[in-house]
């Protein structure tokens, strides 16, 4: 026994979209140009091509808005538009992907403020903590050379004694200085002092 025919199951477009909507949270739209020959370049300006939409009262004249400001090729790839306080995200999905020779495009639209603010939040927040740590490791660094600077320029400072022949004068600054700061490990003013202790003799 062979059986012939079809079954179609149909329904509104506008209870189609609020579904889509109660299951996924997401608004969307369905925006169909006037002039098919334009379905693939850009979006017809005007309310007439706006054929179902969640939540109209707030996206009807989010959508103008944004078929006014931004090009469908701007959509495709997912643009972000500021409408007063708020950022939304748009992004066009042709329907000829569901459908070969249909025109038009669904727009999913996306409140992506927090994300936006978010992102903003974590900027400022590195940038104040590599300014707070840039600060902290110059202010280790400055107190980790400040003596051994210190101690170099003293000997630095001693030097203009082995020009003026004052060579025990040079000695004992050098043997005042080097009591006071005495440190365990040799480094390059204890070289200095030295080279300059040989040559006051």
């Amino acid at each position: 026994q062979k059986h012939r025919g079809a079954v179609l199951f149909a329904m509104p477009l506008a209870e189609t979209v609020s579904s889509f909507y109660w299951v996924t949270k997401a608004n969307i739209a369905l925006i169909v140009p006037e002039d098919a020959a334009l379905a693939d370049d850009t979006l017809d300006r005007g309310t007439g091509q706006i054929r179902a939409v969640t939540n109209p009262v707030i996206f009807h004249d989010v959508l103008e808005d944004a078929s006014n400001r931004l090009s469908l090729e701007a959509m495709l790839s997912g643009a972000v538009l500021q409408v007063g306080d708020t950022h939304f995200r748009f992004l066009a999905i042709p329907l000829n992907r569901f459908s070969r020779g249909a025109a038009g495009h669904w727009i999913i639209i996306s409140d992506v403020s927090d994300s936006l603010s978010r992102i903003a939040y974590n900027i400022r927040t590195n940038i104040i903590y590599g300014v707070v740590g840039l600060l902290i490791a110059e202010i280790l660094l400055a107190l980790l050379l400040w003596k051994p600077l210190s101690r170099l320029r003293s000997t630095a400072e001693t030097l203009p004694l082995l020009g003026r022949g004052a060579f025990h004068a040079a000695r004992k600054a050098i043997a005042q200085r080097q009591r006071k700061d005495r440190t365990f490990f040799s480094d390059e003013s204890d070289i200095l002092d030295e080279t300059a202790v040989a040559l006051s003799t």
